[in-house]
């Protein structure tokens, strides 16, 4: 998903003005009360114009935030449900330039 929101101009977190950004982490440094990941899932809600890809993006962030805690353990049902979000995401990226 960064590939697909950067470079961009996006407004300073700290200054509200508009800037140009090469890379998330550029973002990150200009941007204060977000972690990494919320940061980048508040980026994806605000400029991805799918919902499908929106929904996709946020369930495998919050299974890859989980995983650790079921010792990486998930049933057939859930991988197949996050291979197909990840082939949602994937096409939207061909076919869409931010």
């Amino acid at each position: 998903m960064q590939s697909e929101l950067f470079p961009c101009q996006y407004e300073n977190p700290r200054n509200s003005k508009i800037k140009n950004y090469n890379n998330f982490d550029q973002y990150f440094k200009d941007s204060f009360g977000f972690t990494k990941h919320g940061l980048l899932l508040n980026l994806v809600e605000e400029n991805i114009d799918d919902e499908d890809v929106i929904d996709g993006f946020t369930s495998l962030q919050e299974l890859c935030w989980t995983a650790r805690y079921t010792t990486y353990k998930y049933s057939t049902e859930i991988a197949d449900e996050c291979y197909k979000n990840l082939e949602i995401i994937e096409v939207y990226c061909d076919a869409v330039d931010i």
